[in-house]
């Protein structure tokens, strides 16, 4: 099946109660961040989709991030109650037989609590892969606001779940522009995180072409 773990929806039960104070249970289940004294954003995140990453929430009067829409706020990973309620989740799912998940969005689990902004990236090394060229998100290199050394315990913990079961797979959707055959390269090491993952390298809009089939294989043998 296909698991979505980074985020959810705005109308889902656990957001509802998120932002409805800054002291309920579920309070710090979401990446909420104050305002800067201006009123604007905590930092300069984009989402891939389009404009800032943060949406202002006038119930709780603080700002909340979503790496895609604005309906889709990111769960806050860092809280150890979030990832034992996801991981609740994909035993529900293993008990019933399924033997195989496709985790979407997996490099974005994670954030830097720092909130530091993504510096700039230099135009001769922006790449369509994953957002198009004309998303100012290319503009920036996310080195804050994704694909986090955090990520990797996490996998150990989804691994580990999953080595409880006979015969169970998954595969990782990794997004990351200038790092991903990395981040591919972590994931699936050592038999102890996913099973396998991809990148875009060859789903950007670029043709494929031999060249660009072999420049991808000798930077992945580089670094796997």
């Amino acid at each position: 099946i296909d698991e979505v773990l980074s985020h959810t929806a705005d109308i889902h039960p656990w957001f509802k109660e998120s932002r409805s104070s800054r002291s309920n249970p579920k309070a710090d289940w979401y990446v909420w961040a104050d305002a800067k004294p201006d009123g604007t954003p905590p930092n300069n995140w984009l989402s891939i989709f389009g404009g800032s990453a943060w949406q202002w929430d006038t119930s709780r009067q603080q700002y909340y991030m979503h790496n895609f829409l604005a309906e889709q706020p990111d769960l806050n990973f860092h809280n150890g109650e979030v990832q034992d309620a996801l991981l609740d989740i994909t035993r529900f799912w293993l008990e019933r037989g399924v033997d195989g998940f496709r985790l979407d969005t997996i490099n974005f689990y994670f954030h830097s609590q720092g909130l530091e902004d993504n510096p700039p990236l230099p135009p001769e090394q922006r790449n369509d892969q994953t957002a198009p060229a004309v998303n100012p998100y290319n503009y920036q290199d996310h080195i804050y606001d994704k694909s986090r050394p955090e990520n990797l315990g996490f996998l150990e913990r989804f691994r580990a779940l999953l080595d409880e079961y006979p015969a169970q797979a998954a595969v990782g959707e990794v997004g990351d522009s200038q790092r991903g055959l990395e981040v591919v390269a972590a994931y699936t090491a050592d038999g102890k995180r996913v099973h396998m993952c991809y990148s875009f390298d060859f789903l950007a809009p670029e043709k494929i072409s031999a060249a660009k089939v072999r420049a991808v294989l000798e930077a992945f043998g580089r670094v796997a």
